[in-house]
């Protein structure tokens, strides 16, 4: 199942371990051995090792992989790697301490890649309750981007309304280099014709007050929210900022795509005529 995807990832193992296996034996003297362990060591963990992560996190998502998926091909990858080996024959003790090593970082590098993308770092967000039914955000699935946001009271948003301010009972103290996303549930979307004003509204680092959302009623009637409904949900994102550098052109910078504001759609339409 996975020999034709795993066919990329084998090459650069398998280079290195030609490159040692073809080597003189007489290079592998006891008083040298320890030497060129420390030297394929750090090359594997400074920049070949990192390079194979890469590697293998591009495989995982353009294969989808699940994380069951993952593993199994990383086994079919050792086995594939011990099956190379053994036609060798015979390796020293010397060179195998070697194989041993570029082995080792394979193997630490695949489950380096496997916890990057199936096991992403969670970070702490301080909350502070000001509402007596207050709660904190959180996700239905262990693989939502969004955690749901609860109301701590009944609301009604009146018909018409634009930009009407809905309480939930939180402060938050969120980390440098992050901001929270106030973005719109799906469901409530579909079902009603609650709207949030500024979706994705932003929530930043520095911001302490309440958080609020802002929310648009579309229809002519009330639409009444219950304490503990979701309201909305909250995205946790890391935040870039760009520097801005002023040229006297931008269309030799790049590639210009031509056209915007629907060109494509009016170009696509003019041909049909």
């Amino acid at each position: 199942m996975f020999s034709d995807i795993l066919e990329n990832e084998l090459k650069p193992i398998v280079d290195s371990l030609d490159n040692i296996l073809t080597l003189d034996e007489k290079l592998f003297t006891e008083d040298r051995i320890n030497q060129i362990i420390a030297y394929v060591s750090a090359m594997f963990n400074q920049q070949i090792k990192q390079e194979m992560v890469n590697s293998y996190i591009q495989t995982f998502r353009e294969q989808f992989f699940t994380e069951e998926e993952a593993r199994e091909a990383s086994s079919i990858l050792v086995e594939a790697i011990n099956e190379y080996l053994s036609d060798y024959g015979t390796i020293s003790d010397n060179k195998q301490k070697i194989v041993n090593v570029i082995i080792d970082s394979m193997k630490e590098a695949i489950e380096e890649a496997i916890q990057k993308f199936f096991q992403p770092a969670q970070h702490q967000i301080f909350f502070e309750l000001i509402h007596p039914n207050a709660k904190i955000p959180s996700y239905a699935h262990e693989t939502d981007a969004g955690a749901d946001i609860y109301i701590p009271e009944d609301v009604v948003i009146p018909p018409a309304a634009r930009g009407f301010m809905v309480h939930t009972g939180l402060k938050a103290a969120i980390p440098n280099g992050w901001e929270i996303q106030i973005r719109p549930r799906s469901g409530l979307s579909s079902k009603t014709a609650l709207r949030i004003s500024n979706a994705p509204g932003t929530v930043d680092a520095g911001y302490r007050g309440e958080i609020c959302v802002l929310c648009d009623n579309l229809s002519g009637q009330p639409i009444e929210l219950k304490a503990g409904d979701r309201i909305a949900q909250m995205v946790f994102s890391p935040v870039t900022h760009f520097i801005g550098v002023v040229t006297e052109s931008v269309a030799n910078i790049g590639n210009d795509r031509g056209g915007g504001f629907g060109s494509s759609i009016n170009q696509y339409d003019s041909n049909r005529i």
